[in-house]
């Protein structure tokens, strides 16, 4: 039977599917400019992961320089002795720089372009997979809801974590595909989907610790809504009314085969990394990333207050800004409201809103401390070390919820009071979460009037007669016109919304919602920036960075080095060649005998060729980490490596004679097998490609999304534009609500301000803290505030004590990077927040002590004398304020 010609009706539209998609993330992505503003300045963001990144783009880059495309092994990290980085730390984020730095973007720039992706890229991803499931304006809001939410913002300016940002941009685009797939049976989501499984291990491995369980979940439940769907009454309009049971059952087997195909495509596709570096930890020092306090989970726990915390304005003058991890009340409101709102809801929506809010209420709980006893019970979440990378799938499921609520304002005006009811209860119930007292109470609206209720049913009036409105359901007089039955949209579809063009209300509500979403996120938009930093790093500067920062090999603890390295020396040979750009010769010469020479010394990346003459039989030592897979070859035979006590450089036996050494990097059996079954997925997955591309598939027909009007596609994108143009020529310049700027001398809301002068190189400007007085056995909590005075060029350490009148110490804290950030890093015209906690012990007898802090610098612990005006004694100290202690 011929399909009847769909006819254009006031108030609904039917789109171009293919262009409503393109204009819907056109405008995510202009909403995501003024995210990315941070992005634009030259430098790079002052977050302590950022730097690290960058000096592995570095590496990378300086790799592919000497054509090699992929390396287990980095050769110039550890000051040039090596490590195996990317057999273990995920690659992929660093080739997407890459390839913007082969485009001609610096390294800085590269590194830059690959956040603005991931930001902008999380809400185009999100955009596609709301659309489907609440329609055109909701996506719009979800995606810039998930854009701004502000663990996105706080991984990309203040953590600086690339891999994580961008896994958060990857795993909305694999749930769109695998929904797709299931859902309409649509084989081009079996190659997306297998694409995304493989990018989420492959970007970062720790979150896929996280997202994989949560993807398989969302197929199991895909699944059973599918299977229930279908084992119901077919109606004669539904797609599968002509194929009858057996098609039916065929599209959901089809589902479930193509669920599992690609999630199997997808783990081989990434399985010549995922292997090693799970099959190999036990070769590299693992455990050191578990080091406590710093990356132990016990130490990092939030609570409900700060995951519910409103916006709070930055102070640009602090160098290490109080950036509540949180998940934005903006998008928590309208989230819990959503939930609150199921009456109304098809089965698919339902199912996916209580999805998501069981992923939200379980993200949420594992921030908790009251979790604490779950992550000691699973062993392998300690490897996440940060409880609060539980708030990335969190602030996903926020965002769907945003979605679910603007979706709910297009129902009947009834519905749409609830809405509005459970909107304010939402509001009572967050501030009572946040309070942990409160007891969440929704209420209902009063009747409406009868004045209401004729209005109302003005609106009932047909589309026929010219006046337009929205059909509503309602307790009395109702309009049952045949016109209007037939003007109502039809119910939902299947898994997909109905057709349903925005109403006005909707459309108000969704335009404030963005709005305020950006507001709310302006404060998370000025972070620092690094002072003196190149657009294009050497590999001299990188072993800078590792020896300034402590960051052996760019990581926190050298949990990559091989375990035969037991320590690392202060200074290497080889960085006097880096520097000069000479040849390397990693050949360690120093104490060989008179009589054996080296001919010829050539190296690459992953090996290196020499030819030698010796008097007698000697054992070498190169300079390089060993690892297994680097192989010794004399003279065309193998000879055995072994490790040198200590510093774990490779050594082996060369007898006497002239002689051509072969060493190089290979791969091992295991690592050959994991390649074999990422090769293998990869033709497979280009079999199936060149199969849909000669066997078009349609799948199953999806109804046209609800799209915006022309005239709601310009209003939204001039919110944008008036959003950025506020932000760029206003807000950036002057001292707001959002942000305010440090006048060099006084902090705001400092208790106790001061100008403490200590050796003219740093000054003490004030502290807080919260009471004169303590009970033994509690923990004192004491917040300094310091500025250097100039540059510095050596990393001063902090001390703060308790001391009775005859100087005895009862309880001290040293802080040996103040702030989290080595003196030597400090900005002239900034400050630091450094927060010490002191535990008095219990057995502390009770009166009178002093409170002191004081600089030192750790390798001398020479202390840097406090200079007092008016005082000619140099003290080392400086004593703040009496303070009492009591007993219970």
């Amino acid at each position: 039977m011929r399909k009847p010609t769909p006819r254009r009706e006031r108030g609904f539209s039917v789109p171009n599917s293919q262009f409503s998609i393109y204009l819907g993330v056109a405008l995510v992505c202009l909403f995501g400019l003024i995210a990315v503003t941070p992005l634009w300045r030259g430098s790079l963001p002052q977050t302590a992961d950022g730097i690290i990144h960058l000096y592995r783009l570095v590496e990378l880059d300086n790799l592919f320089r000497h054509g090699v495309l992929f390396s287990r092994w980095a050769p110039d990290l550890v000051y040039g002795l090596g490590l195996p980085l990317f057999n273990f730390y995920a690659p992929l984020s660093y080739y997407l720089a890459e390839v913007f730095h082969l485009l001609g973007l610096s390294l800085v720039n590269a590194l830059k372009a690959v956040f603005c992706l991931a930001i902008l890229g999380s809400g185009a991803t999100m955009y596609l997979y709301v659309r489907d499931l609440f329609g055109e304006t909701a996506a719009i809001v979800a995606a810039v809801a998930y854009m701004y939410a502000p663990y996105q913002l706080y991984d990309s300016f203040f953590r600086g974590i690339l891999p994580e940002a961008l896994v958060l941009a990857f795993f909305p685009m694999v749930m769109w595909s695998f929904r797709r797939l299931i859902t309409l049976g649509d084989r081009r989501h079996l190659v997306i989907g297998a694409l995304g499984v493989a990018a989420l291990p492959l970007t970062h491995t720790t979150s896929t610790l996280i997202l994989f369980p949560l993807l398989v979940t969302y197929a199991i439940v895909l699944l059973l809504l599918e299977s229930s769907r279908r084992s119901g009454r077919i109606s004669a309009g539904s797609p599968d009314y002509k194929s009858g049971e057996s098609g039916k059952m065929h599209r959901l087997r089809f589902g479930i085969w193509g669920v599992v195909s690609a999630l199997v495509l997808g783990l081989a596709l990434s399985a010549f990394f995922t292997l090693p570096a799970i099959l190999e930890r036990r070769w590299v020092q693992i455990e050191r990333g578990l080091i406590p306090p710093n990356l132990d989970y016990h130490h990092h726990f939030l609570s409900l207050a700060e995951i519910l915390s409103p916006p709070r304005p930055t102070d640009t003058g602090r160098m290490n800004p109080a950036v509540p991890r949180s998940l934005g009340l903006v998008q928590t409101i309208p989230a819990i409201a959503a939930v609150t709102a199921l009456r109304k809801r098809g089965k698919s929506q339902k199912a996916h809103i209580l999805f998501f809010a069981f992923v939200l209420t379980a993200s949420v709980a594992m921030t908790l401390p009251q979790s604490v006893a779950l992550w000691d019970r699973l062993p392998p979440l300690a490897y996440l070390q940060f409880p609060f990378r539980w708030l990335g799938p969190a602030s996903l499921a926020v965002a769907v919820l945003v979605g679910a609520f603007v979706d709910a304002l297009s129902h009947s005006e009834a519905s749409l009071r609830l809405v509005i009811n459970r909107a304010c209860a939402a509001i009572r119930g967050v501030w009572g979460l946040r309070k942990l007292g409160r007891t969440v109470s929704f209420h209902r609206s009063p009747s409406p009037s009868p004045g209401e209720r004729a209005a109302r049913r003005f609106r009932f009036q047909s589309r026929e007669s010219g006046v337009e409105g929205i059909p509503l359901k309602l307790p009395g007089p109702r309009c049952t016109s045949p016109n209007h039955q037939a003007a109502r949209p039809k119910p939902e579809a299947g898994c997909f919304r109905a057709e349903r063009a925005p109403n006005t209300f909707q459309f108000l509500i969704a335009v404030i919602l963005l709005t305020l979403l950006v507001l709310a996120a302006l404060p998370m938009l000025y972070p620092g920036y690094q002072r003196s930093l190149p657009a294009n790093p050497s590999l001299s500067e990188m072993m800078d960075m590792e020896r300034r920062m402590g960051a052996v090999g760019t990581t926190a603890t050298g949990e990559y080095l091989p375990i035969w390295v037991e320590w690392v020396p202060p200074e290497s040979l080889l960085e006097p060649m880096y520097r000069a750009g000479q040849p390397l010769k990693r050949l360690d010469t120093s104490t060989w005998p008179e009589g054996c020479t080296v001919l010829e010394e050539e190296y690459t990346p992953t090996g290196g060729r020499l030819t030698v003459q010796l008097a007698k039989t000697l054992k070498v030592f190169f300079d390089i980490h060993y690892f297994p897979g680097w192989r010794a070859y004399i003279d065309g035979e193998e000879v055995p490596i072994e490790p040198t006590q200590g510093q774990g450089r490779i050594s082996f036996i060369v007898p006497a004679g002239k002689h051509v050494i072969h060493l190089q990097f290979e791969e091992l059996p295991l690592r050959l097998a994991a390649d074999a079954i990422s090769v293998i997925s990869l033709l497979t997955l280009l079999g199936i490609i060149v199969y849909l591309a000669k066997h078009e598939h349609e799948g199953a027909k999806v109804s046209p999304r609800p799209s915006l009007s022309a005239g709601q596609a310009i209003v939204m994108a001039g919110l944008a534009l008036l959003l950025l143009a506020v932000k760029v020529a206003y807000v950036d310049h002057h001292d707001t609500f959002f942000k305010w700027s440090f006048d060099g001398t006084r902090i705001k809301g400092v208790q106790h301000s001061l100008n403490v002068n200590f050796d003219d190189k740093i000054t003490l400007l004030g502290y807080d803290l919260g009471s004169s007085t303590i009970k033994a056995g509690d923990t004192l909590r004491l917040d300094l505030y310091w500025k250097a005075q100039r540059r510095l060029e050596t990393s001063y350490g902090v001390q703060a004590r308790l001391v009775d009148s005859a100087s005895n110490v009862y309880a001290q804290q040293d802080n040996a990077h103040p702030g989290s950030y080595p003196t030597s890093w400090w900005e002239e015209g900034k400050y630091m927040k450094d927060t010490h906690r002191l535990t008095v012990p219990k057995s502390t007898p009770p009166g009178q002590y002093l409170l002191q802090v004081g600089l030192y610098e750790p390798s001398t612990l020479q202390p840097l004398p406090v200079l007092l005006p008016g005082e000619e004694e140099v003290r080392e100290t400086l004593t703040l304020q009496p303070l009492s202690v009591t007993k219970d």
